[in-house]
């Protein structure tokens, strides 16, 4: 979902791509729910799990993107305080909302 929301409105086909690639994803999600009430097992296509992750998840450099979106943002404000040994308890900030 990262990179749906950071893609641009140029990046029109691969946009594309991952609105059909999340609504597997979905789908494949409600089978499982369901999965134990009917004796199912539900597995994730190889194509559809993601090789790398946005930073703020932690799994490493190797694995990880750069997030721009807000959550990427909220992320790196956290970090960064934490590295100055702020506290960040009761703080609000407001971040641009630029489209």
């Amino acid at each position: 979902m990262d990179r749906l929301l950071i893609l641009g409105r140029q990046c029109v086909e691969e946009r594309n791509l991952l609105q059909e690639k999340i609504l597997r994803l979905v789908d494949i999600y409600y089978d499982a729910l369901d999965a134990p009430k009917k004796g199912l097992k539900v597995e994730v296509p190889s194509e559809l799990i993601p090789k790398k992750f946005p930073h703020y998840m932690g799994r490493g450099e190797m694995f990880s993107y750069r997030s721009t979106s807000v959550l990427g943002e909220i992320f790196d404000k956290a970090d960064e305080l934490k590295l100055e040994g702020l506290s960040i308890q009761g703080e609000i900030w407001f971040f641009s909302c630029d489209s």
